[in-house]
């Protein structure tokens, strides 16, 4: 698996395809700890099951091969909203999400950061959704949209949107029209954060299989280096 730098100057996003035979899954439950198996029983779907497990061993195989430690024994602290930090490795930020069949991880040294991903869908009440939470600005932007280009530019916003609360430890808690991100698909995308002597930095990710995602992390601008994809059976090892 190709590692790249480590550095403060560039912050690593490892994309992960998920799915493994369902005879593996046994095996994936005992990488968890205490925590993650509570919140894996609080699932009732089995595909949603299915799709924590897969996503949360995807996390700890990745992690513990980039820091040279066991999966089961890294140990997570999260913040008051569920922001994870490793307590092992407290210089290393990080911020995960995961949507359909992949996860993202990323992760950098000294740097509060936030990632989220989308897998591509209409989603039916994403025009209410626009008009109930985002900010002015970002309504007039998305209204003007042609209607077929749409569903792709409602995910760009949602992305940026999630994972500026992620970097800033607050998720969905905080209103989301507090603040604003540019919804367009062309140049750079941009950020008005909710405090203006904040700095932050924004950066879409180029994912497989036409997943959206999104990148902020704060501090002065850093490169981005997206790994390959590498799929959760690589991880296992078969």
């Amino acid at each position: 698996m190709e590692s790249g730098p480590v550095d403060e100057k560039t912050l690593q996003v490892m994309p992960i395809r998920l799915g493994c035979d369902v005879g593996l899954l046994e095996g994936l439950t005992r990488l968890l700890d205490e925590s993650e198996r509570e919140r894996l029983d609080n699932y009732r779907l089995p595909h949603l099951r299915t799709r924590f497990l897969e996503a949360h061993a995807a996390l700890r195989l990745l992690l513990a091969r980039r820091l040279s430690v066991a999966p089961e024994r890294l140990r997570f602290e999260y913040g008051q909203h569920g922001k994870p930090a490793l307590a092992s490795h407290r210089d290393c930020g990080l911020s995960f999400a995961h949507s359909g069949d992949m996860a993202v991880l990323a992760a950098g040294w000294r740097c509060e950061m936030g990632v989220d991903v989308e897998a591509p869908r209409d989603i039916r009440e994403r025009d209410g959704i626009v008009r109930r939470y985002f900010a002015p600005r970002e309504q007039m932007a998305y209204f003007a949209t042609p209607a077929a280009e749409r569903p792709a530019t409602f995910l760009r916003g949602w992305t940026r949107k999630e994972a500026y609360l992620k970097a800033r430890g607050e998720g969905l808690v905080t209103s989301l029209d507090r603040f604003e991100v540019s919804l367009g698909a062309e140049g750079s995308p941009t950020l008005i954060p909710i405090e203006s002597s904040e700095e932050w930095q924004i950066a879409s990710l180029a994912l497989p299989y036409e997943y959206t995602g999104a990148l902020v992390y704060q501090g002065q601008r850093r490169t981005i280096c997206v790994n390959r994809i590498v799929s959760l059976e690589q991880l296992i090892g078969i």
